[in-house]
C-alpha cells in the first residue's frame, strides 16, 4: 500500500523512516482507514522486537506514518548474502520473532504476514559485536 522513504523529523533533528500510502490509492477512504489501523495496531504494542510508531499524520489526502530510522537489513536481504545462518542466529531469530508476535497476540493482534522482508535485522547497542535485534515490520494485514 505504500512506500517507505527515509526523512528528517525536523522538530528533532532525527532520521526517521516516513511509510507512505501511494496517492492513487489513498485516493479511497477504505485505503486511508486501513492504512491507519496499520498505524494503530501496530502503536497499541510497545515490545522491543516490534519497531514502534513515531508518529501519523496526513499530507492532503496522503496519510504517512513515521517510524524509527532503523540501521541494518531485512531478513530476505541478509539470506540472499549468506544463505545459511549459524544455528545460534537462526535460534536468536526465531526466538525474538516469536517473543514479538507473543506480545501482539497478548493484544488480541495477529499479524498475518510474517516473511523475511517483514523481520529487520538491526544491530544490537549494548550487545557483542554482530548480535542482532529482531524488528518486527508491516502490520498491514493485521487483524484484531
Amino acid at each position: 500500500m505504500g512506500v517507505v522513504l527515509q526523512a528528517e523529523d525536523p522538530a528533532l533533528k532525527r532520521l526517521v523512516a516516513l511509510k507512505v500510502m501511494r496517492p492513487e490509492l489513498a485516493a479511497k477512504e477504505t485505503n486511508r482507514q486501513r492504512f491507519l489501523r496499520e498505524a494503530q495496531a501496530t502503536a497499541a504494542v510497545e515490545h522491543s522486537h516490534i519497531v514502534p510508531i513515531l508518529h501519523i499524520g496526513q499530507e492532503g489526502q496522503v496519510p504517512y506514518i513515521a517510524l524509527p530510522f532503523l540501521k541494518g537489513e531485512p531478513l530476505d536481504e541478509r539470506l540472499k548474502r549468506e544463505p545459511r545462518l549459524s544455528v545460534a542466529e537462526a535460534v536468536r531469530i526465531a526466538r525474538q520473532t516469536a517473543e514479538g508476535l507473543a506480545a501482539a497476540h497478548e493484544h488480541g493482534l495477529i499479524h498475518r504476514d510474517i516473511k523475511p522482508a517483514n523481520l529487520w535485522l538491526e544491530a544490537s547497542p549494548g550487545r557483542k559485536f554482530g548480535e542482532i535485534t529482531v524488528k518486527i515490520l508491516d502490520f498491514g494485514l493485521a487483524r484484531g
